[in-house]
């Protein structure tokens, strides 16, 4: 559902969680820990709802996204043979296994250049229904997201986690 959609898509995994609805989870590298507890619960929580959480296999959220719930969509910003970033690979064949899918619009052996990651984050925000952007810098690859999603005709939430919450008690009567 992109007005410049790749003229070819690797697929590598399983071609059917690609046509169930997908939620993109993007935002900081350098995430707190309260915004990477955030990532994985939300992660999980839509993944136990029927979602897939669809991101780019950065460090920080998006890795948290990616662990947390079991069928995920990464999005890779070089070819199936070049992951950026290279300690992610196992993370990948983690998805791949256990029915989720890597996709990306460059061939096998293409490095990741900085050019190439607004071009996945575009990927990202089309292939889901909406988004969620924890904890985002201000002029960051996740903003791209963000900024590209309401262009695609879709939502997105941007999130800041705190650090923590205490309960209250409830009023006693």
């Amino acid at each position: 559902m992109l007005d410049d959609a790749p003229p070819l898509l690797a697929l590598r995994g399983a071609l059917e969680v690609s046509m169930r609805p997908m939620i993109a989870i993007v935002g900081s590298r350098n995430a707190s820990g309260a915004g990477l507890k955030f990532a994985g619960q939300l992660a999980r929580d839509l993944g136990e709802a029927g979602f897939v959480i669809v991101s780019g296999l950065a460090r920080g959220i998006d890795q948290a996204a990616h662990r947390a719930t079991i069928q995920s969509v990464a999005v890779l910003a070089g070819g199936h043979d070049k992951i950026y970033p290279s300690e992610h690979e196992a993370l990948l064949a983690a998805i791949v296994e256990t029915g989720g899918a890597a996709i990306s619009e460059m061939p096998l052996g293409h490095v990741p250049r900085a050019r190439d990651f607004p071009r996945r984050n575009r990927l990202i925000s089309g292939c889901a229904l909406d988004g969620v952007v924890v904890e985002a810098a201000h002029r960051s690859g996740s903003q791209i997201t963000a900024r590209m999603a309401p262009e695609q005709g879709r939502e997105v939430l941007r999130c800041r986690a705190r650090r923590s919450i205490r309960a209250r008690p409830a009023p006693t009567t």
